[in-house]
């Protein structure tokens, strides 16, 4: 019976131990990366942060991801910083370590490589409404992004963004201020594309809040 990739990664960084990070808290990652890191529980953000201290994020990582791994296997310098945006556990093994993982299980490397492409294409599409788009376009973007990633279907057939997440948060995932994130996103509640309970998001329906997108 074959196995499945994601069966075959946590079998082997089970062999490794296991770090716990509390909310709010950043990850010590050297430059060049020297450990690849897996989400065992919890999510990490990846970000930069600008030369006037603005936080911009790039991804999320949630429980079954892996990292830095772009910046092990194209042996370079790593921009980003990682900081927990929930209680986290990782498991910690030598970049060498994972490298030989890979070339031992080709298809974990097609399934990582997989994410790997889909994020990107994520990426480029998420830039280019931040550059291109309107304030309405970068939020609706950024929730649609989230949906897509996070959303879990809840009985009444809507989605619910499982990552409690902040204004501040998800303007520094669009690259929008807090204020203009904050009047965005009540204006879509005001619309009723989405709800909100506490930090959590609830898309009532996916397909409408597209069509935000793309009538801004």
């Amino acid at each position: 019976m074959q196995v499945s990739p994601e069966k075959t990664v946590k079998a082997f960084f089970s062999k490794y131990p296991l770090i716990h990070y509390a909310k709010n808290e950043h990850i010590a990652i050297d430059t060049p990366p020297r450990h690849i890191f897996l989400v065992e529980s919890g999510y990490v953000q990846q970000y930069i942060t600008t030369v006037d201290s603005q936080r911009i994020s790039f991804t999320i990582f949630k429980p079954g991801a892996f990292f830095p791994m772009m910046a092990v296997m194209a042996k370079s310098q790593n921009p980003f910083s990682y900081y927990t945006l929930t209680p986290v556990s990782l498991r910690r093994c030598p970049a060498q370590d994972a490298l030989q993982m890979l070339k031992d299980n080709p298809e974990v490397m097609e399934s990582l490589l997989t994410r790997v492409f889909s994020g990107i294409d994520g990426l480029l599409q998420q830039i280019s409404n931040n550059i291109l788009g309107s304030s309405r376009n970068k939020i609706v973007s950024t929730l649609i992004m989230l949906t897509n990633r996070f959303g879990n279907k809840t009985p009444r057939g809507q989605l619910e963004i499982s990552l409690p997440l902040t204004q501040q948060q998800i303007a520094s995932l669009a690259g929008t201020s807090r204020e203009t994130a904050s009047r965005e996103l009540n204006q879509l509640i005001k619309n009723k594309s989405i709800r909100r309970r506490k930090k959590i998001y609830i898309v009532p329906n996916l397909a409408a809040l597209k069509e935000e997108l793309s009538g801004s």
